[in-house]
């Protein structure tokens, strides 16, 4: 991977005081006692004044992605601009996709009504970072969301992504109806296979695997016709608020891939609640083929089942949604392509070469986000993920679920529960 934000050396002492002013601010709203966090209403107002065409047009654009045609409802968006920034601009960044935004319902104000209406908007987005200590954000610090993708880690795309599901409307959920009815096929399925996208995914072509058996796949895995038709796919599970679920040309193309596996694959989407209705906002006809699983803050592993639905909240899609799952449905999961992180790494860890998109893709998702990347200590969220995986599956056995690694894997956990007969050999020490 080429040199990025995404690969550069991590500054940890400055990633610890951009995190320190972000929860800072986060407790500062809550206990402020002029400030009271609303209901989530349609009032939405965005924050400073646009003084750049440049600026302006990242945000519209953002903007025509998270409120999808025909879901606004009685969203109500104010916004201002100053000097030559014409409302008309049509500056789309080169590293995102273009969305429509002629159905947003935008109004404009002058910058002194927009302070007015900031200090009571329902949700205050503010573009801008350094306006969050303004006065009109400070007197409503319990209701501003940062959407300055230069801010701090996930902030903005999880803001971006929160606040569109608040302010949507008219997309009926079924998503646990949805989940009953793999409940009920489930009653053909012995086995599950759970696909990572790690180098050992390379290999999965030597081995069959069975049509009756439950597949599971994950992300980019979705780009690759062939290894699709080689693991006969139930189930598709995608869940990053940047790689699948922002702007980018990276996710535009991610999405695009991912509908149609879903259509020609007759698949079942499984994503973090929040998400669903953006994706079937866009996409009206997916609307029973995707299930928005609620994600429960708890650090107990929850198998989900239609009358106890939803997840452990994890930051890894094999332990939020694909192992899950996985063993609510069957007693025996067999995993592939769980590589996990050599230690010489300068990114999350290795990906398959038939399973992942080329480096100028990415390379868009890095320029749409950078606070993201420049955030995030690879060394820190791969130990959280081995920890919470380790206990996954020792909660998972302690119900009767066998769990065994087809592919050699870094991973401790899935290291010591390697199949005898791997399918690609094994250098891992």
């Amino acid at each position: 991977m080429k040199s990025s934000v995404a690969t550069a050396s991590k500054d940890v002492l400055r990633i610890k005081l951009r995190a320190a002013d972000f929860h800072a601010f986060n407790v500062f709203g809550r206990i402020a006692p002029w400030t009271t966090a609303r209901e989530e209403g349609p009032e939405v107002v965005l924050y400073p004044a646009f003084d750049s065409p440049a600026a302006f047009g990242d945000v519209l654009n953002r903007l025509g992605w998270y409120f999808p045609p025909g879901t606004v409802g009685t969203l109500d968006l104010t916004a201002s601009v100053r000097g030559d920034v014409s409302t008309a601009s049509d500056h789309v960044p080169g590293s995102q996709g273009r969305f429509e935004t002629g159905h947003l319902p935008l109004s404009y104000v002058d910058p002194g009504t927009l302070d007015e209406r900031a200090r009571d908007a329902d949700s205050l987005l503010v573009w801008d970072a350094d306006a969050r200590l303004s006065g009109p954000a400070i007197r409503n610090a319990a209701n501003v969301d940062v959407v300055d993708p230069g801010f701090y880690s996930h902030a903005e795309p999880v803001a971006w992504g929160r606040v569109s599901d608040a302010a949507r409307s008219g997309i009926e959920d079924r998503s646990r109806e949805l989940y009953e009815s793999l409940e009920r096929r489930a009653d053909d399925w012995d086995t599950a296979y759970v696909f990572a996208t790690g180098p050992s995914l390379d290999r999965a072509f030597e081995r069959e695997f069975p049509e009756d058996a439950l597949s599971v796949i994950c992300n980019s895995i979705v780009r690759n016709d062939d290894l699709l038709e080689h693991l006969h796919p139930d189930v598709l599970t995608f869940a990053d608020p940047v790689f699948h679920f922002g702007p980018s040309e990276y996710a535009v193309r991610f999405r695009e891939d991912a509908v149609e596996a879903i259509r020609e694959h007759d698949l079942v989407a499984v994503v973090p609640e929040w998400y669903r209705g953006l994706l079937v906002g866009h996409h009206p006809d997916l609307a029973d083929r995707v299930i928005g699983m609620p994600l429960i803050d708890t650090d107990r592993p929850t198998f989900p089942r239609s009358d106890s639905f939803g997840t452990m909240m994890t930051a890894n899609i094999m332990t939020m949604l694909m192992l899950p799952v996985a063993s609510a449905l069957t007693n025996r999961v067999k995993v592939v392509g769980a590589d996990g992180r050599k230690e010489d790494e300068s990114y999350f860890w290795e990906h398959s070469d038939i399973g992942q998109y080329d480096d100028e893709l990415m390379n868009t998702a890095f320029e749409t986000h950078p606070a993201f990347f420049r955030d995030r200590v690879y060394t820190d969220y791969y130990r959280e993920h081995i920890e919470i995986l380790e206990g996954m599956i020792e909660f998972g056995e302690s119900q009767g679920v066998e769990y065994e690694s087809l592919t050699p894997s870094y991973v401790p956990c899935l290291d010591d529960r390697a199949a005898e007969d791997l399918i690609a050999d094994s250098d891992v020490q």
